[in-house]
């Protein structure tokens, strides 16, 4: 099975591509080579992420602090 370490990096990765989409239509918009709705979506999305992945980190955070107080 997938490991932690794993499963972490894939969704590393995953986190960062949804980002890079993000930015690529935002730039596509400005050039005016995309759509407003497509736009919205991938910058929506990317929020979304980098939202999640703050919140995880935040969360992973708290837990060490937790653990090193014992």
């Amino acid at each position: 099975g997938m490991s932690f370490g794993d499963m972490l990096e894939s969704a590393t990765k995953s986190a960062i591509d949804t980002v890079r989409k993000g930015e690529e239509a935002s730039a596509a918009g400005v050039a005016g080579k995309a759509n407003l709705v497509d736009i919205t979506l991938a910058t929506n999305q990317a929020k979304l992420t980098l939202e999640t992945v703050v919140a995880v980190r935040d969360s992973a955070i708290d837990a060490y602090n937790r653990i090193a107080s014992m």
